[in-house]
């Protein structure tokens, strides 16, 4: 895992947002444990957090929760990229068999994952709150290609 964050921490340049640029370096961090993330979109950075949509590949989710997508899903597959969910499995059929809690205690887990890497990066890729506190990465919602 080190070799990773090294590699990435050398594509970095100065010359771009920071923001996007740090945000960016984590997703593909994240991508070792969760295979299926292919991008992120920014929906607001508030005083405290920085609200995101997480980017998933249809494909790779199923096969990550061994899991076919819902009948509905699978039939209206193309408009899914259209509208996004609270969690990654909400598209599946696993999603019938676990419960509410188990798909919160999911999603905790890749936020928690998210912002230990965010900590980690270098300070000029990170946003800070007014008491100059690393932000939060709040991966609100979930999209699919």
């Amino acid at each position: 895992m080190r070799n990773l964050i090294r590699h990435i921490l050398k594509e970095e340049t100065y010359d771009s947002n920071n923001l996007e640029k740090g945000i960016g370096l984590v997703v593909k961090l994240i991508k070792e444990s969760y295979p299926y993330i292919i991008g992120w979109e920014l929906i607001s950075e508030r005083p405290f957090d920085i609200e995101i949509i997480i980017i998933c590949d249809i494909e790779k989710l199923k096969e990550f929760y061994n899991s076919e997508l819902k009948y509905y899903y699978e039939k209206n597959k193309d408009e899914l990229s259209n509208n996004d969910y609270p969690y990654p499995i909400s598209i599946l059929n696993i999603k019938d068999e676990i419960t509410s809690d188990e798909m919160y205690e999911d999603w905790k887990k890749l936020k928690q994952e998210l912002n230990d890497f965010y900590e980690m990066l270098p300070e000029h890729l990170t946003a800070k709150d007014q008491f100059n506190d690393i932000k939060t990465l709040d991966p609100d919602r979930f999209t699919f290609k």
